[in-house]
């Protein structure tokens, strides 16, 4: 099996996150846990690892709103250049935007408030290039696909789930399953299942007026686990994608009924 993998995921290793309660820790989505599934895939002798391929920015903006990218890409650079005495390792907001409130503002941290949802996805400098490396691994693999292979593995991180088309959050910045899935959609048929523990809330957001992907979450009840907000069972789609999302939460062990055009 292809596996498409790169080492530009270790240029994204920010120093921290701040849990639940402002509580500082070490960072949990760091580098090591891409390296213990590398290796323990590389002792294998079914993989053939192969570098991604670079897809420019084409479909990532098909995806993902190219004032957001624009974002990810220049948001730390702004950060080190602008004169105050603030830690600079790694960029998070002060401030979220309540309910209704959509003026983007012109600031830094405000547009960090604006594109982020939560404290888990801190922007340092190589952050954006590790996020689009990652989504170029879900592209090559959907390439192979495309190209006839039965089934290859994209080995990506930064994850993706929880990223939507206009902000980051839970460790995610560039949605790489949603990126994947739309540009196989030309071709025909896709269909997303998501089975991390956490409802998949960023894929959610992008193909929930859609009708050409379909998308199953398998998760935790978010009124007991993150991301709280969204990932209920009532929640199935609108528009073209009425009855696209599927979910099934761990507390009601049940599908919700698929009326999918797809």
């Amino acid at each position: 099996m292809k596996v498409f993998y790169s080492k530009n995921h270790q240029l994204h290793n920010p120093p921290f996150e701040l849990f639940d309660g402002g509580q500082r820790m070490p960072y949990l989505e760091n580098p090591d846990r891409m390296e213990r599934i590398l290796s323990v895939l590389q002792k294998q002798d079914w993989t053939e690892f192969l570098a991604p391929e670079d897809f420019g920015l084409d479909p990532i903006i098909a995806v993902h709103d190219a004032d957001y990218v624009d974002f990810l890409r220049s948001a730390y650079e702004e950060w080190i250049q602008e004169k105050t005495d603030y830690e600079k390792t790694a960029l998070l907001p002060a401030t979220f935007p309540p309910r209704n409130w959509s003026h983007r503002p012109k600031s830094l941290l405000g547009r960090a408030g604006y594109y982020m949802f939560d404290l888990s996805a801190p922007i340092m400098e190589g952050t954006y290039q590790a996020a689009l490396s990652s989504a170029y691994c879900a592209l090559s693999g959907a390439k192979a696909i495309a190209d006839g292979e039965r089934s290859a593995f994209a080995l990506c991180r930064p994850p993706g789930h929880h990223a939507g088309k206009s902000f980051c959050g839970g460790y995610c910045y560039l949605n790489n399953a949603a990126i994947a899935a739309n540009w196989l959609s030309a071709a025909g048929k896709v269909a997303i299942l998501d089975i991390d523990y956490h409802a998949g809330n960023g894929t959610q957001d992008i193909f929930y007026e859609r009708g050409d992907v379909l998308t199953i979450s398998i998760h935790a009840d978010p009124d007991a686990e993150y991301p709280a907000f969204s990932g209920y069972a009532d929640e199935t789609g609108a528009g073209d994608g009425a009855g696209c999302i599927a979910i099934s939460r761990s507390q009601r062990r049940r599908m919700m009924p698929i009326t999918c055009p797809v």
